[in-house]
């Protein structure tokens, strides 16, 4: 599977992200998709091959979103180079490590974007957003990330290596 192939299921990924998951609540939060696939890219060809894919969600939600342009952007391409540098060094026989790298990848990003909503001018109360954004954002993500993971690898496994769209 090319990661180019996959530049345009992330776009519109972020397009169900923002149409039609927004509907879809698990305590408070709705799964962040493009955030999952993003981290999903990293995982398995790696930092740079994945940068197409980053890029291409990132702008997709900052297009679709109210937040400041390059919001998006910005932190899904700073949690995936976090994620990157750490996956370095995490065993490759560790099952765990997929749903600890997106609670990770959660929290940074869900971080890094009230922190440049705060730098934009947009008033963050910190204590109320952490318990009602942040944390239900990371245990709906590593919830649904196995259900990703599984259809992800079965696409992966469906479509060859030379495969470009």
């Amino acid at each position: 599977m090319n990661v180019y192939a996959m530049a345009p299921l992330i776009a519109f990924s972020a397009l169900v992200q923002s149409t039609v998951t927004s509907h879809v609540r698990i305590w408070g939060a709705s799964p962040d998709l493009v955030l999952m696939l993003a981290v999903a890219c990293v995982l398995r060809w790696g930092l740079r091959p994945s940068v197409p894919v980053i890029l291409a969600g990132g702008v997709t939600i900052d297009v679709l979103t109210g937040a400041p342009f390059g919001t998006a952007t910005l932190c899904v391409t700073a949690v995936c180079v976090l994620v990157s540098v750490v996956d370095s060094y995490a065993p490759r026989e560790a099952t765990f490590w997929p749903l600890a790298a997106i609670a990770s990848a959660t929290l940074v990003y869900q971080v890094f974007w009230m922190v440049i909503l705060e730098m934009s001018g947009r008033t963050v109360l910190w204590g109320p957003m952490f318990v009602r954004e942040v944390l239900p954002a990371v245990l709906c993500n590593v919830l649904a990330m196995p259900i990703l993971l599984l259809i992800l690898r079965l696409w992966w496994r469906r479509v060859p290596a030379e495969a470009v769209i």
